[in-house]
């Protein structure tokens, strides 16, 4: 267990408490001792290293984000990660994307589609400004119209229907016609046509 404390004290992860990572790395252990094979010359150690990193790695992949990432683009975003702080240590500067893209052998666009997926959400809930409002509160619904548009349209067709109740059955059925309110605009002709006048 000393070695699971070991590997898991250098995974640093704000989501997921220490006693976490160590049980989870334990997880790893015990799927070590059962695969381990003493025939094969490796120390059980060295063997049992690569089983709690993984099963370490794959919690904090699963747990620490509101949406799971597939473990590949997981993968590929600790690597890059990894890739971007030794570029920028032997270089003195950050990687672009497609120097990146090179270093790890994908096109710059997957890479840029899995770096895309590994950014962290924000809540709606999250306060803004002075605390008074919320992300979410600031975002408009633009498929419902307000309610005083709302209420001048039903105001509106209310009057037009009391206006075209008092006309002839026919003179109704042309206006009808005329005003779907579907956007789509009748010539007289096609209403004369429809109509049998």
């Amino acid at each position: 267990m000393r070695l699971v404390i070991n590997i898991a004290k250098g995974y640093k992860c704000r989501h997921i408490p220490m006693e976490d990572l160590i049980q989870e790395g334990a997880i790893g252990l015990m799927q070590a001792t059962e695969r381990f094979d003493p025939e094969r010359g490796f120390r059980f150690s060295t063997y049992a290293t690569h089983w709690i990193r993984q099963s370490i790695g794959r919690a904090i992949d699963n747990k620490s984000k509101a949406i799971r990432l597939p473990a590949h683009v997981s993968q590929t975003i600790r690597r890059v990660e990894k890739e971007r702080a030794r570029f920028a240590r032997e270089t003195g500067r950050e990687p672009t994307i497609e120097e990146l893209a090179e270093i790890i052998g994908l096109p710059a666009a997957k890479l840029q589609q899995n770096l895309a997926a590994g950014q962290e959400m924000l809540s709606l809930d999250l306060p803004i400004g002075d605390g008074s409002g919320t992300l979410g509160g600031m975002i408009s619904d633009e498929t419902t119209a307000n309610p005083e548009e709302r209420a001048m349209r039903e105001s509106i067709l209310s009057e037009l229907r009391n206006v075209v109740s008092e006309l002839s059955e026919r003179e109704q059925q042309v206006m009808e016609f005329r005003l779907r309110g579907d956007g789509v605009e009748i010539q007289p002709e096609e209403i004369a046509q429809a109509l049998n006048l």
